[in-house]
């Protein structure tokens, strides 16, 4: 019984938070510039926990684009949003700008950017324009692209939540876990104190 209590602990840990997971979300937070970091097992629950923190009503549409992670329309739905597919630039790899402004509709509350290949898209100015036009938050997946700024800031920062993978072949790989990243701490400490 001793060994394999010992074994179970070496494979997969404790559930209980540190110092130097406490550690590691300061010193993201702080690499990135943003006020607070969040270490989650995946960024599918990064996705997950900002989609709750902001407490949006049921039937809420959240804009994305039809290539990224299957689970993340799985986590629009667990929360009881609707996801809303819009159609891709082919040069920027993001959203074409017309047919974001079409998809847009009096539902509409959020809009995720994934920088598909670390690629920061051409007409990235008019995403976050439309965004702010239609007062949407602006979550960014920067799993493949951690580490790369914009007009001086840390991709992650531009909106109001950044999440990344750091699951295998992504930028920084630790086989698995993800990050959260967000100047609105006052949204994430309320849900956690539920």
């Amino acid at each position: 019984p001793e060994v394999r209590t010992a074994l179970g602990s070496a494979l997969v840990g404790t559930l209980e938070r540190g110092n130097q997971t406490e550690e590691l979300q300061r010193k993201y937070a702080s690499y990135l510039g943003a006020k607070g970091a969040y270490a989650l097992s995946s960024a599918r629950l990064s996705f997950y926990y900002a989609l709750k923190a902001l407490e949006l009503p049921p039937g809420s549409e959240v804009l994305m684009t039809p290539i990224g992670i299957g689970d993340f329309v799985s986590m629009v739905r667990s929360n009881n949003l609707e996801p809303r597919l819009v159609d891709m630039d082919v040069r920027g790899l993001n959203y074409d700008v017309e047919a974001l402004r079409a998809r847009i509709t009096d539902k509409s509350r959020v809009l995720l950017i994934t920088y598909l290949y670390g690629l920061i898209p051409y007409n990235l100015p008019e995403i976050l324009a439309i965004a702010a036009e239609y007062d949407l938050v602006v979550i960014e997946d920067i799993s493949q692209s951690l580490g790369a700024t914009y007009q001086g800031k840390n991709l992650g920062t531009l909106g109001d939540f950044g999440i990344c993978s750091l699951s295998s072949f992504k930028t920084v790989s630790s086989l698995f876990g993800g990050m959260l990243s967000t100047d609105r701490t006052d949204l994430l400490v309320r849900r956690s104190e539920e």
